[in-house]
């Protein structure tokens, strides 16, 4: 936290503020209603949250001018400017009725500051506690959304005497007026260190910084379009304009993430909705956009499938294809979220998806969860499997043996480790081992490189040992944070009938 101590002999507004700390202690607010319609269609388009990119557009907003940035040292009463402030936002438990602060630090790089917010509010989610801390966060500012109500008036007030100066900020659910969006905002300041126009200032900057964000963000979504992949998709939309059983593409994946972005190894992921899936199964549509040099078909979620593809050399290609029906279903019933909950940009929408999948997709982070029960099954299938797997090696089953280590137990050791990554430290652990080295702790990736083998006999006994130890301290780990009965038994059986044999 950095400061400047202000003079205040020479500050510009020092007959107001001695004003306003000494005869008329005072704050001062107003209410007003922003257009927010093409923040709303952009958050939209790119798939990102209106939320986050308000608060960004927000903090962006407070922290480009002085003012907004001031501060009071009571114990030497000094007037003071942070060099920087952070937003106090604040998620609602539905469970107890009470909220939680979320401390967010400011970034002026967007993509920084949109992902630090979603891993702070699935931290958030976490407690129940309330844990306000104004001693070690001076320089935030309070900023709440009031998500039950779009109301007219709102009203703050601090005691008589309080020199609180860093701008409040309240705002209300946006609704429709005249085919447009506006949004109540509140803003209030200690009346020292704003008056009327500075307060009125806030919202001329933020509908500038809105139209500036949109403009931005358009500029991201056409950029998309200019990518190794630019020619297919360019095909595709050409395509779809002039076919009327295409109902929507959308790009989701690595190409629309606003975390860990694509890179020259990513592919190209599609949702096509349309009402002839099966022309698109045969390889007859796909194949008007490129060359296709590989293709196959398999089943993908919400009962659609999805055709998977190489175009040219090296441009992978997947589409999941659903019928009407069986988008709307997975997109409300949150089997879509498991794919679009990382970002998705709408290229085309004959069927005006737009709105719903903005009600029912909500940008998130991986958060694994199991039951008491589930956790005793997976522990003994695991113990039974490393018996199962020693058996196959004495037996000479080596092809048999490898897999079930390297293989099956893998799958619950993986499940183990992001649990404990999860629960211990808030990690986001992706989905299916994704990024497993850049969230998983360092002791497990260290543990990890003896937990594979070559297909030779000693080296999978050696890799069937390591599996189980590692396997064994996570579970145990789990087990205590969450206070489930660990099946104790059942790993000793697997431990000592191991040591026996092998």
């Amino acid at each position: 936290m950095n400061y400047r101590i202000i003079d205040k002999e020479n500050y510009y507004r020092k007959g107001v503020y001695r004003h306003f700390t000494e005869d008329c202690k005072c704050s001062t607010s107003m209410t007003a209603r922003v257009d927010v319609t093409e923040l709303v269609k952009c958050s939209k388009e790119s798939g990102t949250k209106f939320y986050i990119n308000f608060l960004y557009i927000l903090s962006k907003v407070l922290n480009s001018r002085d003012d907004y940035r001031m501060g009071y040292l009571w114990q030497t009463d000094e007037l003071i400017c942070y060099e920087v402030i952070n937003p106090t936002q604040y998620v609602f438990h539905e469970d107890t009725e009470t909220c939680t602060p979320v401390y967010t630090s400011y970034d002026p790089d967007y993509e920084i500051f949109y992902r630090d917010v979603v891993d702070d509010l699935e931290k958030a989610k976490l407690t129940r506690e309330y844990g306000l801390d104004m001693e070690n966060h001076p320089n935030w500012f309070d900023a709440s959304y009031i998500s039950w109500l779009s109301y007219d008036s709102l009203n703050i007030e601090l005691p008589d005497g309080f020199l609180y100066f860093l701008p409040i900020v309240n705002w209300g659910k946006y609704r429709e007026e005249n085919g447009r969006f506006l949004m109540p905002i509140s803003v209030r300041m200690n009346h020292a260190v704003a008056d009327g126009y500075l307060v009125a200032n806030v919202f001329r900057l933020l509908e500038k910084e809105i139209d500036a964000f949109c403009k931005r963000m358009g500029t991201l979504l056409m950029q998309t379009m200019t990518d190794r992949f630019c020619d297919i998709k360019k095909n595709i939309l050409y395509d779809a304009e002039g076919d009327p059983a295409i109902k929507a593409v959308i790009a989701i994946g690595s190409t629309t993430r606003q975390t860990v972005k694509a890179d020259e190894y990513s592919d190209l992921d599609l949702i096509i909705v349309t009402d002839a899936p099966e022309r698109w199964y045969s390889g007859e549509y796909p194949a008007k956009f490129g060359e296709i040099s590989i293709a196959f078909v398999e089943p993908t979620l919400g009962g659609g499938k999805e055709y998977r593809m190489i175009y040219e050399e090296d441009k992978d290609v997947d589409m999941i294809l659903f019928t009407p029906e069986q988008f709307t279903n997975a997109v409300k019933m949150g089997v879509a979220q498991w794919v679009m909950n990382r970002g998705y940009h709408i290229l085309y929408d004959q069927a005006g998806y737009s709105d719903m999948i903005g009600e029912y997709v909500k940008s998130s982070v991986s958060r694994p969860r199991m039951s008491q029960e589930e956790f005793i099954n997976m522990t003994n299938d695991f113990y039974f499997h490393n018996i199962w797997a020693a058996k196959k090696l004495m037996r000479g089953e080596l092809w048999s043996a490898k897999m079930c280590v390297d293989g099956y137990l893998k799958n619950y050791l993986l499940r183990m480790i992001e649990l404990y990554c999860w629960q211990t430290e808030g990690k986001d652990v992706w989905h299916d081992g994704r990024f497993l080295d850049r969230w998983a702790d360092a002791w497990i990736l260290d543990k990890l490189k003896n937990c594979y083998a070559h297909y030779e006999k000693e080296d999978v006994q050696n890799a069937l040992i390591h599996t189980h130890e590692l396997f064994s301290k996570l579970a145990a780990a789990v087990a205590a944070k969450n206070e489930f009965t660990y099946p104790q038994k059942a790993e000793i059986t697997a431990k000592e009938f191991l040591k026996k044999w092998i």
